[in-house]
């Protein structure tokens, strides 16, 4: 897979996973990815070619707010991040977001 965003890479792990199994299905153009963390919330949006590679091209992110140490502290403050996350990635991909594929990487501290 090509990297656009190197800080992003670890998308690209759940990127190929979904790649996998949207090759099977033929009628999908894109995935939305979506990371929720303690420091901030980043959605990307990527395109599904013919060959069922995927591309970015949409990012957004947002600044964690209601989420402490991997939990949901204050659900109205960390939906409020999530949709300006996801509001940030429609806009540059040009995608309606209809659903995410929520990352659930953990780091060891």
């Amino acid at each position: 897979m090509r990297k656009c965003f190197t800080n992003y890479n670890y998308f690209y792990i759940i990127f190929d996973m979904e790649r996998k199994i949207f090759k099977r299905i033929k009628n999908v153009k894109s995935i939305v990815g979506l990371d929720i963390g303690t420091s901030k919330i980043v959605a990307l949006v990527a395109e599904v070619d013919n060959y069922g590679d995927t591309h970015i091209v949409g990012i957004g992110e947002a600044k964690s707010q209601g989420i402490d140490k991997g939990s949901v502290t204050k659900l109205d403050s960390a939906s409020k991040a999530i949709q300006k996350a996801l509001k940030e990635a429609e806009e540059m991909s040009g995608h309606r977001i209809d659903g995410v594929f929520i990352s659930n990487i953990w780091s060891a501290y």
